[in-house]
């Protein structure tokens, strides 16, 4: 499992990542080897990209969330485990 996770993650970076790069700057930028002077967009944007990341964090549980969760859920377990207790109506 490592093994394809780190494939996947090496494949990304490696190459789709500079698929990107070449993309937004065919189409949107334009710098080329002649002519570096819109370079600053490209760092820009690049810089912009590696920070879009930092907003997946809010999608990480904290300690008292998953606290929570796990006392909810010995709850619900305590209480399949308990026996029914029927009223025997005379």
């Amino acid at each position: 499992m490592f093994s394809l996770i780190n494939c996947v993650v090496n494949i990304a970076n490696g190459y789709c990542g500079k698929l990107m790069g070449v993309f937004i700057n065919k189409m949107f930028v334009g710098v080329t080897k002649d002519n570096l002077e819109d370079l600053w967009k490209l760092i820009t944007i690049q810089l912009v990209c590696s920070l879009i990341p930092f907003l997946y964090l809010t999608l990480i549980p904290t300690n008292a969330t998953i606290s929570e969760m796990q006392k909810r859920e010995s709850l619900s377990a305590a209480k399949k485990d308990e026996p029914e207790i029927k009223e025997i109506e005379d």
